[in-house]
């Protein structure tokens, strides 16, 4: 009983959490495109992104789905850290709020599984071989980043104004498409690395609440 109190409690504030950081990214892009209007394009796109991350990563908290909260938290917190959004010091309230929502979703998540009975997770060897093939993806996922947005550039130079039709005609979309892969390829290998790593958590969980017993 005490055990589902403090899952309850932990899925609880898990939800406000989220909530927090959707209202507080809502205030940050209201803010950021009253400064810098929608015609600049790409700081407008740059914005909607960052909220669309937050919303991704509040629906994950909320729905006790620790990876994806996780995934969208650390990569809000990455451009914060990054600071490669110009008006990033308004979504810290943000970045700071899903943290804590994505690690109180872990603990719900965790308290789930410890209160549904023993868990069924694969043989050690099994979580081992889907870790190293999870960070593999990374890596894959990593370089094709580097390739698309860094070697071949996203954009060419060129807008006098950074409207969108001009920020449409300067795109180098074949670095667009490697980067995409890239972002694809390390959220599969995150995610993968990131379940395997959890998996193992609750079966040590699991040894340490029967040796406890």
């Amino acid at each position: 009983m005490v055990r589902t109190g403090v899952g309850a409690s932990a899925a609880t504030g898990a939800r406000v959490a989220s909530a927090l950081a959707v209202l507080a990214a809502a205030v940050a892009a209201g803010v950021s495109l009253g400064v810098g209007p929608l015609a600049d394009a790409f700081f407008a796109a740059t914005v909607l992104g960052i909220v669309s991350l937050v919303v991704v990563a509040a629906v994950g908290a909320w729905t006790t789905r620790p990876t994806v909260a996780w995934f969208g938290a650390l990569a809000v917190a990455a451009v914060v850290v990054v600071g490669r959004w110009s008006a990033g010091v308004f979504i810290v309230p943000a970045a700071l709020a899903l943290l804590a929502a994505a690690a109180t979703s872990q603990r719900a998540r965790r308290r789930e599984r410890d209160r549904d009975g023993p868990d069924d997770s694969p043989a050690w060897p099994v979580l081992v071989g889907r870790a190293l093939a999870g960070a593999a993806a990374l890596a894959v996922g990593a370089t094709l980043l580097y390739l698309g947005a860094f070697v071949r550039e996203l954009f060419a130079a060129g807008c006098a104004r950074e409207t969108l039709s001009c920020a449409l005609a300067v795109t180098n979309w074949d670095a667009v498409a490697l980067t995409a892969l890239g972002v694809l390829a390390v959220a599969v290998g995150g995610s993968l690395v990131w379940k395997q790593a959890f998996r193992a958590s609750l079966a040590a969980w699991g040894r340490r609440g029967s040796n406890d017993d």
